[in-house]
Order: C-alpha cells, then structure tokens, then sequence
C-alpha cells in the first residue's frame, strides 16, 4: 500500500474554490494518492479525501469535497448514525457493515446533486460509475434467495442497499428501468420496500440536514420488520 499527499491546488477551479475557500477556514483538507482503493473517497471525520490515481478528475474531487461541505453545513455526520443511532441487531441480523455505508452515503447524495449541479457540474460524472446499479439478475437473485427461503442476510442487504441506490440515481436516462426495477421490489416485499420509500420521500423533501430522526425511524422500522419476519439474531439494542 503506497500513500502520497497530492497538491490539492491543481483540483481547484471555478467551480469548486469557494466552497474549498469556505472549508479550508475550518477544516485542514488533505488530498492523498491511496493505492489501496479503488476509486475516489473520503473520510470525513479526518477530513481528507482519497484517489487511486492522480488524474485531475475535479468532478470526482468536488463530489468528495460535497460530502465534506454538506457534513459542515448541518448533515448528521456518518458515524454518528452508525455508531448511535442503527441498532446492533441490524448489523447483526443482516451482517452488512458496509451496508449503513453504502445507505448513508447514497442518500448524501439527494442533498449534494442539487449543489453539484449548480456548480455546472454535468449529471453523468456525479459519480465515477455511472452504468446502471441494479441489472434484473441482481433482482432474480433476491427473488430466489427470498422464495427459497436461503441466505436471507445477503438478499435482504442486496434489497435494501439497491432500492436506495436507485431512489438516488442521478441519471436521467435510467429512471425508466430503476422505476420498474423499484416497482418489481415493491411486490417482492411490499413491507420492506415501504420501509425504503417511506425514507426516501420524507428526506427528499426535508431542508433539516439533522437526519438522527430520519434514521432513527428507519432503524426502528427495519428493527421491527426483522422481528416480524423472524430474520432478528439478538434482543439487544444498541
């Protein structure tokens, strides 16, 4: 593992330098050339932000500096929601840590589009893979694990960790395919899709960026719907 801090300067342009400037007079931003990832990241609670490669890509810079910005701007920072707020018998019963992840930061997403966007930005390089995220094999996958009643922590995370990622896809040439992806989840478990869409549309429209309500709602309802369904491994809460 090789890991080299970047001149974060050349990232800069007209796009992103006041929110940089803006930042930059709390935050001490570091921009590292990691080669144990994959692609861009950050860790906001340093902050800094990491690249597999040192290739200008200043979409895929400010995109990870939004993270970063909208955390300063009021967003319940992740691990607080992690670490406070998700119930241990999720993580447990479901066995996915990289699922919270994953649900966090996609739904960070609903709040830092609107902001890349105006800064110019074009919607296909909002994020580095933007082929579509759900295929009907994944779908048929979930739909036989379910039916067969086998692996039920792999297609109730695949579940879940979908449905979100299509509720914020950006792009605009996939709504059709993610609304009737979405649509043939919903009928392969009405109760844990609502629980999904009952999320999404509260926090779409919400301006609040505190979101420990939010997930707190969401943890109590996917804590009861595993209850429900006998999926729940541990009594405990977190």
């Amino acid at each position: 593992m090789s890991q080299t801090v970047l001149t974060i300067s050349k990232y800069i342009n007209h796009q992103n330098r006041q929110i940089f400037e803006e930042l930059s007079k709390v935050y001490k931003i570091q921009l590292i050339l990691d080669t144990s990832v994959t692609s861009w990241l950050v860790d906001n609670e340093k902050p800094i932000i990491r690249t597999p490669k040192d290739d200008l890509n200043i979409a895929s810079f400010t995109h990870e500096l939004l993270h970063i910005y909208i955390v300063h701007l009021g967003l319940t920072p992740p691990d607080d929601i992690y670490f406070k707020i998700i119930h241990i018998d999720i993580l447990i019963s479901i066995n996915r840590a990289f699922l919270f992840d994953h649900i966090i930061n996609v739904n960070t997403h609903k709040k830092t589009y609107p902001i890349f966007k105006k800064l110019g930005f074009k919607d296909e390089d909002f994020v580095q893979n933007n082929g579509l995220f759900f295929k009907r094999r994944d779908f048929r996958k979930i739909q036989v694990c379910k039916w067969l009643n086998i692996f039920s922590k792999f297609w109730i995370s695949e579940f879940i960790g979908h449905a979100f990622a299509m509720k914020n896809d950006v792009i605009k040439a996939h709504e059709p395919i993610n609304r009737k992806h979405l649509y043939m989840l919903s009928k392969l478990d009405k109760e844990l899709y609502r629980i999904v869409y009952d999320f999404d549309s509260v926090w779409a429209k919400q301006t609040n960026l505190d979101c420990r309500h939010n997930y707190l709602d969401l943890s109590n309802n996917l804590y009861n719907w595993l209850k429900r369904n006998n999926f729940s491994k541990n009594k405990s809460r977190q």
